[in-house]
C-alpha cells in the first residue's frame, strides 16, 4: 500500500459521501483501488466506517480493540 493510496483515501473521506455515507465499495470505486486496499488503509489509520447512530458504541469498541484512548470514527 503506497502513501499515495493512503492520502487519496483520507482526502476522499473528508468530502461528502455520494449516498449519505461512504462504503468500502464506494471508496474503492471512487479512488480506483481494490476493496482490500481500502480496508488496509482504514485499518492502518485505525478508522472505521459507521452509521451515525452506532458512533458511540463503535468508538468504545474501537478504542478497546486498539488499546487507544481516542479513536477516529468517520461516517
Amino acid at each position: 500500500m503506497t502513501a499515495d493510496a493512503h492520502s487519496r483515501v483520507h482526502t476522499l473521506l473528508a468530502t461528502p459521501p455520494p449516498a449519505g455515507r461512504w462504503t468500502i465499495r464506494a471508496l474503492a470505486t471512487a479512488i480506483g483501488i481494490s476493496r482490500a486496499s481500502v480496508h488496509r488503509v482504514l485499518k492502518a489509520g485505525k478508522f472505521a466506517l459507521v452509521d451515525a447512530s452506532d458512533r458511540s458504541t463503535t468508538t468504545r469498541a474501537s478504542r478497546a480493540q486498539h488499546g487507544t484512548s481516542s479513536g477516529s470514527v468517520l461516517n
